[in-house]
């Protein structure tokens, strides 16, 4: 057995190494995913986050498991890649997982998702913010803000997504929250949620000293005249939107900008997506700082049927294979080497700010019953709160690899609350593509 991705975490600490016992029956763990490449079986444990290649003797194993498996396995066994048959994988994986959420639960926070602004200068017809107030941050509220953050931090070093509404229609109170950080010493890196049409080569160089700034993520919803037409910006007919963000977005590659690209489906635009794929592939050619992926948009008002969602996402799971065709979608273990379940709103060192300073825990959330504070008080609503941390789980989580790391039944009104059979196989397929890259990886630093 030969260990190619190992990270350090509290399932590892907690189980330490399982101990042989001859009189026990194995079977793979419910938690490994399973890959042969070229003549290499590869597993990767998504609890422990251990990636190994096997031996033939170990690989032979687990084609025709025995009774019992001789000492010669005993390494697939310490490392919990074996597991006894009555071993209650899914309790000892929920008490890890929450007590990593107490072992982490320190009083700071790290994450902080920033809208300086509600207004946008994109009429996008499925954005959730029709009907919103459009609100700017102002300069003195900018200026709390990073007391705010100064004062929870407690000096740790931070990360901020600006986000919207367009973030650079307000772009001078990014300005003042950096300036304060940095001139009170505090670490922070930042990340962008945008339209990029305001995103110039000047704005991205501003953006990278100034604001520390180094990955951004823009969303494409289609070819040129698609583009043009759903976004509907301001600034009317005459201007061609569609070259200004396409220009900008090879400007922030030459950059060292890190791009992802997102790309809403709907029913109406899967064949414009295929040729907006095309079209990204032949413009930013060899561009390696560039990650594309599929996205359903989100079902707010939850009227997609079960045989909607299941269309809708068997239409994604076929683009996001079209992408990696492209070599356009990276696929990286690291986004599965966490034990948090869900997105950020279950994470207790996030917190999403409003224009006004209001405190919520999701960025596409933000009316009146899903806020949960304030930047100028103490005061929290933890009911809130433990909406969002809200998980439950059900059948169709038994022997499920991705069960670590699931979002499971939560209240978030954005998923479907039915884990589909697509669905699953979009998230298997996800892990074995990173485990495929990672063995490459591998196997190109040994030959180096």
């Amino acid at each position: 057995m030969i260990t190619i991705y190992e990270k350090s975490n509290l399932a590892e600490k907690i189980l330490q190494k399982q101990l042989f016992n001859a009189n026990k029956e194995y079977k793979k763990s419910n938690f490994v995913v399973s890959v042969q490449i070229e003549k290499d079986i590869v597993l990767f444990n998504n609890l422990t986050k251990k990636m190994v290649i096997l031996t033939h003797e170990e690989s032979n194993y687990l084609k025709k498991p025995q009774i019992w498996p001789s000492e010669s396995i005993r390494a697939l066994i310490e490392n919990w890649f074996l597991v006894p048959i009555d071993y209650d994988e899914k309790k000892v994986c929920d008490q890890i997982v929450n007590i990593n959420k107490l072992y982490n639960n320190n009083d700071f926070l790290n994450n902080f998702v920033i809208l300086t602004t509600t207004d946008c200068n994109a009429r996008c017809f499925y954005c959730y913010e029709h009907g919103s107030k459009r609100i700017n941050m102002t300069k003195p509220t900018a200026n709390d803000i990073a007391k705010f953050i100064i004062k929870k931090s407690k000096r740790h070093p931070i990360t901020i997504k600006w986000f919207g509404g367009e973030p650079l229609y307000n772009s001078e109170v990014i300005d003042i929250i950096c300036d304060n950080l940095r001139s009170a010493g505090i670490k922070f890196s930042s990340h962008m949620t945008t339209n990029a049409y305001l995103l110039s080569e000047k704005t991205a160089i501003r953006a990278k000293k100034r604001w520390n700034m180094k990955r951004v993520q823009i969303t494409l919803d289609g070819t040129e005249f698609v583009y043009n037409k759903t976004k509907s910006f301001i600034y009317g007919t005459d201007i061609n939107a569609f070259k200004i963000v396409t220009d900008n977005i090879e400007s922030l590659l030459e950059n060292d900008f890190y791009v992802t690209i997102r790309i809403n489906l709907i029913d109406e635009n899967v064949s414009d997506v295929y040729k907006l794929i095309d079209y990204i592939d032949k413009r930013y050619a060899n561009k390696t700082n560039i990650n594309v992926y599929i996205a359903n948009l989100y079902d707010l008002d939850r009227k997609n049927t079960k045989d909607k969602i299941l269309k809708m996402n068997q239409l994604s799971f076929e683009l996001n294979k079209y992408l990696l065709d492209k070599n356009l979608k990276k696929y990286s273990i690291e986004s599965w080497s966490t034990l948090n379940r869900g997105c950020m709103a279950q994470n207790d060192k996030s917190v999403v700010i409003s224009p006004t300073g209001i405190l919520g825990k999701c960025e596409h959330f933000f009316e009146s019953e899903n806020v949960f504070g304030s930047i100028y008080n103490d005061d929290v609503n933890a009911k809130i709160i433990n909406y969002w941390n809200y998980f439950e789980r059900i059948d169709s989580c038994n022997q499920c690899a991705v069960y670590p790391n699931c979002y499971g039944e939560g209240n978030c009104p954005s998923i479907s609350h039915n884990c589909d059979i697509v669905e699953k196989k979009i998230k298997l397929y996800d892990i074995e593509m990173c485990i495929r890259s990672k063995y490459y990886d591998y196997k190109k630093t040994v030959r180096e």
